[in-house]
């Protein structure tokens, strides 16, 4: 098993809020990974074209 190799189960402590986990993929590069909340900036959110 290589050295590197982050378990499912040890990322379950991440999420974003509305977002089934099934399409929520983590890639840590450091252990253990963190865990909380994850917010994106405003920018990425994806909320349809304004009105102005």
């Amino acid at each position: 098993m290589h050295s590197n190799l982050v378990l499912r189960d040890e990322i379950e402590t991440l999420a974003v809020e509305g977002v089934p986990p099934e399409v929520f993929f983590v890639l840590p590069f450091a252990t253990p990974c963190p865990t909380g909340t994850v917010h994106f900036h405003p920018a990425f959110l994806a909320n349809g074209p304004q009105q102005g």
